[in-house]
Parts: structure tokens; C-alpha cells; sequence
């Protein structure tokens, strides 16, 4: 299957989403889905690592567990990462007005599809 075909409606059924991608463990895209060429989702997908990796080892070190979902809210852009199987993530890029908990909704969604793929 493609992936094309999960991030497709992803980001085409959430009011105000700006895109999805999916990467693996180096932040290099799988698949990408944008509905604004503008927006750089590849490079905001190759950043993941950094805040990943930054919250794991402070979960770590607050022995708190695994890192299951985030959620970044920015001035123009809210960003919602989880990991998506062994070593692969999902962003989900929406704009502040979106319905965040429908993103996050369709995210874990969209997660449970990729997995039987991998």
C-alpha cells in the first residue's frame, strides 16, 4: 500500500491542516502529504529527531516512560508527533484555528493503519 493513501486523508479531512509526513529514525520522509507548497515539510520532518530525542531523555531521566505523542503549538503552526512503529514517525502540521483534538484523533488513526503496512 501506499502511503500516500493514509496521509492523503489525513491531512484532506481536517479543516486548516497544513500536512502530514512520515519519517523514519534519520527524519528522511517516507511519504509526504501538503496541501500549501509554501510550507517545507520535509525539513520540518527532518527536525523531529532533535525533539524527539530531547524529550525521551528527559522522560528518561524523570522516569516517566516512553514518549507516545507530542504536541508543539507555535505562533503560526501547531505540530503533533508520535511514533509510528519501529524507528518511523508521524507529524501531523495543522494551523492554530484547526480542531487540535480531531487532529489528534485522526493521527492515531492514520498510525494503526501504517503499522499493519509495516
Amino acid at each position: 500500500m501506499s502511503f500516500q493513501k493514509i496521509l492523503q486523508p489525513l491531512v484532506y479531512d481536517i479543516e486548516n491542516a497544513i500536512g502530514a509526513i512520515f519519517v523514519d529514525g534519520d527524519g528522511e520522509a517516507v511519504e509526504h502529504c501538503s496541501k500549501n507548497a509554501d510550507y517545507d515539510i520535509k525539513l520540518l520532518g527532518a527536525y523531529k529527531g532533535i525533539i524527539i530525542n530531547n524529550m525521551r531523555e528527559a522522560a528518561k531521566r524523570l522516569e516517566f516512560g516512553e514518549v507516545k505523542e507530542m504536541m508543539v503549538s507555535l505562533d503560526k503552526a501547531e505540530l503533533i508527533l508520535s511514533p509510528a512503529g519501529e524507528g518511523y514517525f508521524l507529524l501531523l502540521f495543522l494551523q492554530p484555528q484547526s480542531n487540535i483534538g480531531k487532529g489528534m484523533i485522526r493521527l492515531r488513526d492514520a498510525i494503526k493503519e501504517i503499522r499493519k503496512e509495516l
